[in-house]
């Protein structure tokens, strides 16, 4: 639905093009200028920040089938904890000189990490193991939006909003064991050390929502700006068979939570004129540059 609206609106809005001048001195037509573009190209790069929606909790034990003594926790940690990175590039098309149309497609690294603890107690002592798991995760996301620009001399602050599309490209996991065991006679701690692996317990698509705003400053060749935008997840990010991969309980291993992923991006951009990518000695103080010949 959005993509089609985007076509629609393009597709009727008119293009300006540069008008035929004649010659104050001689009373000549000259040729048409080039046509002035509306498009806009950029790149855009910067740090994120993810945080996690839990939409319901899972263990490698039935919650309903627990035992006397035996009890879990899983906890996530902050998203500061672990910032991921953004390089992408920049498409758009002015509508006018408040409205735009940009399209965002960008590589993306994301990191969380949560813990989770297993301990069981009876009469003759008891055992904890204890995880600490670090997700990372490697995708394509096509952010597609539309931007308010108020102008203020060479300043512009804009807000934004629109959806995106995600693609998983890679994900790993890294996951830290220990275990503590406590008898009537002794106490023991056990590093079962690293483990790094592939995480094919994610789904490999997604949608969601973003918002967002900053300010730019126009100079003669571009525009550089500085933004930040919150990318709502909507979709669950936890394949619904993962359960049914692993009939081992080990130290490494854990049941993913059915949860959502959401992101602070914040970003420097630059984007400028089609023009000045496929005209660039063109200016304003050469009109002869404008003319054809």
């Amino acid at each position: 639905m959005m993509v089609s609206l985007v076509l629609l609106v393009l597709l009727f809005h008119p293009v300006v093009y540069g008008q035929v001048n004649k010659s104050a001195s001689h009373g000549k037509r000259t040729g048409p200028a080039h046509p002035t573009s509306k498009w806009l190209i950029g790149l855009k790069a910067g740090a994120n920040h993810t945080r996690t929606e839990v939409i319901q909790s899972c263990s490698v034990f039935d919650k309903n089938a627990l035992v006397a003594g035996m009890h879990y926790a899983k906890a996530y940690e902050h998203p500061s904890a672990y910032p991921g990175y953004q390089i992408g590039l920049i498409a758009g098309y002015e509508l006018n000189r408040y409205v735009f149309l940009f399209v965002q497609p960008a590589f993306t690294q994301t990191r969380f990490g949560y813990r989770t603890r297993y301990a069981w107690t009876d009469e003759q002592g008891s055992i904890e193991i204890s995880q600490h798991h670090l997700q990372t995760l490697q995708a394509l996301e096509i952010p597609m939006v539309l931007r308010l620009s108020l102008p203020i001399r060479k300043f512009r602050l804009y807000a934004q909003m629109g959806g995106y599309y995600g693609f998983l490209l890679q994900a790993g996991q890294t996951i830290r064991a220990t275990s503590l065991e406590i008898s009537s006679t002794e106490m023991q701690a056990f590093d079962w050390g690293t483990q790094t692996t592939n995480n094919n317990q994610l789904n490999g698509s997604w949608k969601g929502l973003t918002a967002g705003g900053g300010l730019s400053f126009d100079t003669r060749y571009g525009r550089i700006g500085l933004e930040c935008n919150y990318l709502k997840g909507l979709d669950n990010r936890s394949r619904e068979n993962r359960r049914k991969e692993v009939s081992i309980i080990s130290p490494f291993y854990d049941v993913p939570d059915d949860l959502k992923l959401s992101q602070w991006e914040f970003s420097i951009t630059t984007t400028f004129s089609l023009d000045k990518v496929l005209y660039p000695l063109r200016t304003n103080s050469n009109p002869r540059l404008k003319r054809s010949r």
